[in-house]
């Protein structure tokens, strides 16, 4: 596919090396990460590897949603920093692959940063919004 040499994706079980990378994830927490290994043990969401020249350097999970077509939402992506290398162009490329592969017509990125944001709508994506409110104890 293109130019990509450096990157991969490989599937792998949410283990303990793929719960230190999510840990990292700011928003997320224990109960967040508790949440994620049910799905991936109920199949409905992919764990990856994120494989940067041959090393394991960050995960992904990808959870598979049917709304009027199937969709696929990155819901979580770890990756160590590596000095110099952008990863966003290759792995949308490669979730895109992944996204076919499962009969997905449309690719969904979660994410709170505005620096991801950009560099995904670089690459195609239309910036949709979602607000969200935490609702328990206290009145919306």
């Amino acid at each position: 596919m293109g130019n990509r040499k450096t990157l991969d994706l490989a599937l792998i079980e949410l283990d303990g090396r793929a719960k230190s990378h999510l840990s990292t994830i700011a928003v997320f927490d224990a109960d967040d990460i508790a949440h994620f290994e049910r799905e991936v043990a109920e199949d409905r969401t992919t764990c990856l590897a994120v494989i940067y020249n041959g090393a394991r350097v960050g995960t992904m999970l990808l959870t598979w949603v049917q709304e009027d077509e199937l969709i696929c939402s990155c819901n979580a992506l770890a990756v160590d920093n590596v000095p110099g290398f952008d990863p966003v162009p290759e792995l949308v490329e490669l979730m895109a692959e992944w996204c076919r592969a499962k009969g997905a017509t449309r690719l969904r990125c979660w994410t709170k940063r505005r620096g991801l944001v950009h560099k995904l709508a670089a690459v195609g994506f239309d910036q949709q919004y979602v607000m969200e409110a935490e609702i328990h104890g206290r009145a919306v």
